[in-house]
């Protein structure tokens, strides 16, 4: 039987984001929170890492603050950068100015690059724009991602759900010129480019391969440039899960088993026939790899995301499809039910969600399910220790 020290350590080891989803951490009514938030996960002692994704401006006074948050977590800021015009994305001051305060004070720092939307920022010039700014800041590593499409579509506020979807689907689409455009200037700048979020948060801060089972499918997530291809490639110490995992995961309340222990199979979808493919490349159930596989009936990608993201294995069940609910980040598993947990596709979300951020026109957020997001402080996620430990009791209590 696992002992509660081994069963907390997963969730002290879990990737959290804070402040994520509807809402930007920096801007101005959730400054606060997200100190709070940094402090409580602090006082946990989280071993893992923790991210902060925003475009506001980061000011002095708040690097400061961050600096010495820095020193007590596996601390990295991602910064939205796109060069669209105030028209379409609003912003609170100069974001390459955070990029450049994080990389004085030693803060990992990685810019966003994103999102791209045709005749906007596209052109050869705009993206050597953005890509030389970002540069001039001294930040190295970049995160690339796909095409928007015209973002009129969401402008309709009674848009029919299955276009909204399609649209949403466009974010996984590079169009080859404009990669031709970031490859080309990322190596004139000397930037490092990657395809995934997990990959340049783990490049970044000197892991040796990412959270994210990407290995799988070297096309799709660009691991042919990227610097940790031969130690994230190293599968029998990283990747093949142990009978402590299954212990773990069967502790939670779920059924899992070994999947394709001897079989290993390459991903070969075409980065620009992604939507051909209806799996999540996350809980990948089309390959024979080194998995668990769950054979519980109702669950969602929330309870494939969590767990793998606490075991860092991939974790799937065969015909689980991401429609773009929000509901489908909330595990089901009735064990974990009256929990607060929402969990993103690479984070475990520890949020705040405002009634309104800067409202740019291609946000996607508002458009789901907004009915229950227009809470000033609704709260989505808990402290992953504190979880843990809610959890922890329910199994005793299960036991006696």
């Amino acid at each position: 039987m696992i002992t509660e020290e081994k069963f907390l350590n997963y969730f002290l080891n879990v990737p959290v984001s804070i402040n994520n989803l509807y809402g930007d951490p920096f801007f101005k009514v959730q400054e606060e929170n997200t100190f709070n938030k940094l402090k409580n996960i602090a006082e946990t002692n989280h071993k893992g890492i923790v991210s902060i994704i925003t475009k506001s401006e980061i000011s002095s006074d708040n690097i400061e603050r961050l600096k010495y948050f820095n020193s007590l977590l596996n601390l990295i800021v991602l910064v939205s950068c796109s060069e669209l015009p105030s028209s379409i994305e609003k912003v609170n001051g100069n974001r390459y100015n955070s990029l450049r305060r994080c990389v004085e004070t030693k803060i990992p720092v990685i810019a966003y690059v994103r999102p791209f939307i045709p005749g906007l920022n596209t052109t050869k010039e705009s993206i050597e724009n953005m890509l030389r700014q970002i540069a001039e800041t001294g930040c190295k590593r970049i995160v690339v991602c796909g095409l928007r499409g015209s973002d009129s579509i969401l402008l309709n506020s009674n848009i029919e759900k299955e276009k909204l979807h399609e649209w949403s689907l466009r974010v996984k689409i590079m169009p080859p010129d404009v990669k031709a455009y970031i490859l080309e200037f990322s190596e004139k700048y000397n930037l490092k480019i990657y395809d995934r979020t997990s990959c340049g948060v783990a490049a970044e801060l000197g892991l040796d391969y990412s959270y994210n089972p990407y290995y799988h499918s070297p096309q799709l997530a660009g691991c042919r440039n990227c610097e940790l291809k031969e130690t994230c490639f190293d599968k029998q110490r990283s990747f093949i899960p142990t009978e402590e995992d299954y212990e773990f995961i069967r502790s939670l309340g779920y059924h899992p088993t070994i999947a394709n222990e001897n079989d290993f199979e390459i991903c070969r979808v075409d980065p620009q026939k992604r939507k051909e493919c209806v799996s999540c490349c996350t809980s990948c159930f089309m390959l024979k790899r080194h998995a668990i596989q769950l054979s519980d009936e109702n669950i969602c990608l929330g309870d494939l995301s969590l767990l793998r993201l606490l075991v860092k294995k991939l974790v799937f069940k065969k015909g689980v499809i991401d429609f773009g609910d929000k509901d489908i980040a909330k595990p089901k598993n009735p064990f974990l039910s009256d929990l607060n947990l929402y969990i993103l596709n690479s984070w475990w979300s520890y949020s705040r969600n405002i009634s309104s951020c800067y409202n740019c026109s291609y946000c996607i957020v508002k458009h789901y399910n907004s009915d229950k997001w227009n809470s000033f402080s609704e709260e989505c996620g808990e402290i992953p220790f504190y979880a843990g430990k809610k959890i922890w009791i329910k199994i005793k209590g299960a036991k006696i």
